[in-house]
């Protein structure tokens, strides 16, 4: 028996596929293994009926604990793929990272070798697993536990799930991407009206299509200042080289925290 791979999305990493076939093989012959070894006629084989039923249990724990890890590592993988995300959580970034090489590695082997005996039985397997699913449950908790400071900073998230909220807060470079999940929060606003090129929010509109504009315009975007200081060596003809200390400041247009410039259509 093999495992059966297809690459997930767009991630160019194998996964399992049509798992059943293989959890329904194992159920069958475990329940052989154990009708065998319980015949008084199975005395001069016991021994190896006794090592198959061990052997094919270990499988099924494995499998288990695979099944999880992939499921857990498919939820992940598109939320840390964002940079928004990985930009807001870089610790938590760096914990997923250490776990996706791991799945990476387990899977490229896999894929190598799909024999599901041989896959069961690779040194440290289930081990390697069962750290991938440990991972995956602190991230989850810390991505919760984020999520959550969100909802208390707008307390209007609390009306999405957290897919919705995920969503909302990987692609925050681009306000209007909001547009999609505005109406769970906001009862009566469907659409916000973006005004071109500076994205500035000038009034709402109903699911009826109605108007109102806001008594003043809401700017997703903040202008702040960064500065960056260069050392240049320059030729002095009285006391030969010297280093200068130069300083230049650039002006840039960021986008504001969603829960920011969200409030103000709140109010």
């Amino acid at each position: 028996m093999k495992f059966e791979l297809a690459l997930f999305r767009d991630s160019e990493v194998p996964i399992l596929q049509g798992v059943q076939v293989i959890w329904d093989l194992l159920d069958e012959h475990i329940q052989k293994t154990m009708i065998i070894a319980s015949s008084p006629y199975a005395k001069f084989f016991l021994s190896e009926a006794l090592f198959w039923k061990s052997r094919l249990v270990k499988v099924q724990e494995l499998l288990e604990e695979w099944s999880r890890a992939q499921r857990g590592w498919c939820y992940l993988w598109p939320i840390f793929s964002s940079p928004d995300i990985q930009t807001q959580l870089p610790e938590v970034f760096v914990t997923f990272q250490t776990m996706d090489k791991l799945w990476r590695m387990i899977m490229a082997t896999t894929q190598q070798n799909p024999n599901v005996l041989e896959a069961s039985g690779a040194h440290k397997a289930i081990e390697n697993l069962q750290y991938c699913n440990d991972t995956i449950e602190s991230v989850k908790k810390k991505l919760n536990e984020y999520l959550h400071s969100k909802q208390l900073l707008f307390p209007r998230f609390f009306f999405l799930s957290n897919d919705d909220l995920l969503h909302i807060l990987s692609q925050t470079k681009d306000p209007i991407r909001v547009q999609d999940h505005l109406n769970k929060c906001f009862e009566g606003i469907q659409l916000l009206n973006f005004t071109e090129p500076n994205l500035i929010v000038t009034s709402m509109f109903s699911a009826m299509g109605e108007e109102v504009k806001f008594n003043e315009k809401i700017d997703p975007f903040v202008l702040k200042v960064h500065k960056e200081t260069t050392d240049e060596l320059q030729q002095d003809a009285l006391s030969g080289r010297r280093l200068r200390t130069r300083t230049v400041e650039t002006t840039v247009r960021e986008v504001r925290p969603i829960e920011d410039w969200l409030t103000d259509v709140e109010v």
